[in-house]
């Protein structure tokens, strides 16, 4: 079996969800906020509270984070290349594979568009309006 997650971090809470190949929900799990802009330790501390709750998942779930294919995360205060390279580079460090990093508002736009482009606004701790052209861009 695949295994794939989602994270969505935000400023007041974050939530993984470990899903099948067939987009069955298995499991989820709620950390406190991951957003590094409003976190004392910065970029250091989101790296835990992602990392924390990523392991948390799995070990719910029996199994290892060596096990999932892909992990999808959405993060709110990933607003620059230098701020998704610092998360990043933590979370490589501690150890994750096969993931990437968007900022939250830009997932919205792909979730919620059949053809990839859309304007999309979230709204929670903070807020965000994002949007992509037919191009991509």
């Amino acid at each position: 079996m695949k295994y794939y997650i989602g994270v969505d971090g935000g400023g007041t809470k974050t939530v993984y969800t470990l899903f099948d190949e067939n987009r069955n929900t298995l499991n989820e799990v709620k950390t406190p906020g991951s957003n590094h802009e409003n976190l004392e330790g910065s970029y250091d501390e989101a790296a835990d509270i992602i990392f924390g709750g990523l392991t948390d998942l799995v070990n719910k779930h029996g199994i290892k984070l060596d096990d999932v294919s892909y992990t999808l995360m959405g993060l709110a205060g990933i607003d620059h290349p230098f701020q998704h390279d610092e998360v990043c580079s933590r979370l490589a460090a501690k150890g994750l594979k096969n993931f990437e990093i968007f900022n939250d508002g830009f997932l919205v736009v792909k979730a919620g568009s059949d053809t990839g482009a859309a304007i999309g606004y979230n709204m929670g701790t903070g807020m965000c309006c994002n949007a992509i052209d037919r191009k991509g861009t």
